[in-house]
């Protein structure tokens, strides 16, 4: 009886230990290198679609490139929406990492380096979202960082050898400093004001706007708000290593 009350804090300790590891994901800015991937683009509607059609994208990627010869490299997904205009959908494109040159009916892309915000995602499709919430929720409180560029999911440990519980995804949103990118927000505004006469801000003149005038927006709402989870169907994961799968 001894034994088994003793084993018993420590199994709680490790349960508690690995539900704080949940609620506070580890996130860190990393640079991101330069690369090209081979992949199938789309347009849907929204998020919750992705789970519909990622397996059948990467197959469909996997065979093109070995068809012609190559070898896929890791897996790899990007994902483009506008945070500002949900309504317009998404770009997406699924593939894999390669620079053997081009494939027949697979668009290269070239992903440019950036430094990014990375959380790695442990386990099935079926959760991701909820580390996509909190990677946005880190960026957003973070007070330095702010979302820039679209979205990426880097598949290190999947396939149907693998199991779902050791499946290894990294989350990874580009982002810039919050000075730079507020920066960059308020010259685009003067310029547009000292391009539009009738603007808020009307260049050289000194003069405020007119009762009744439209002031510029001066809110910046981050990406990472508008950025929703992924994939929903576990079965749908990437089969990195089997080329032809």
């Amino acid at each position: 009886m001894a034994e088994k009350s003793d084993a018993q804090p420590e199994q709680t300790e490790q349960a508690e230990q690995k539900q704080a590891e949940q609620k506070s994901p580890e996130v860190k800015i990393t640079r991101l290198e330069g690369a090209t991937m081979a992949g199938v683009p789309a347009e849907l509607s929204g998020p919750d679609q992705v789970g519909e059609v990622i397996g059948g994208m990467f197959s469909t990627a996997a065979e093109k490139i070995a068809a012609a010869g190559g070898t896929p490299g890791t897996g790899i997904s990007v994902y483009d929406m506008d945070p500002e205009h949900p309504e317009n959908g998404l770009s997406f494109t699924v593939g894999y990492l390669y620079a053997e040159g081009p494939v027949e009916g697979l668009q290269l892309a070239d992903l440019p380096a950036t430094e990014a915000a990375v959380l790695a995602h442990r386990g099935s499709m079926q959760s991701i979202g909820q580390s996509w919430r909190a990677l946005e929720q880190w960026i957003a409180e973070s007070g330095e960082w702010v979302a820039s560029g679209p979205s990426r999911e880097v598949y290190l440990q999947s396939g149907e050898d693998v199991p779902m519980d050791e499946w290894v995804t990294h989350l990874q949103q580009p982002v810039q400093p919050t000075v730079v990118a507020e920066a960059e927000h308020l010259e685009e505004e003067l310029e547009v004001s000292e391009q539009d006469p009738n603007g808020s801000a009307k260049a050289g003149s000194g003069e405020a706007p007119a009762e009744g005038e439209d002031t510029a927006d001066d809110s910046h709402d981050s990406e990472a708000e508008q950025r929703a989870g992924a994939e929903n169907d576990a079965e749908d994961a990437p089969k990195v290593s089997e080329p032809g799968a």
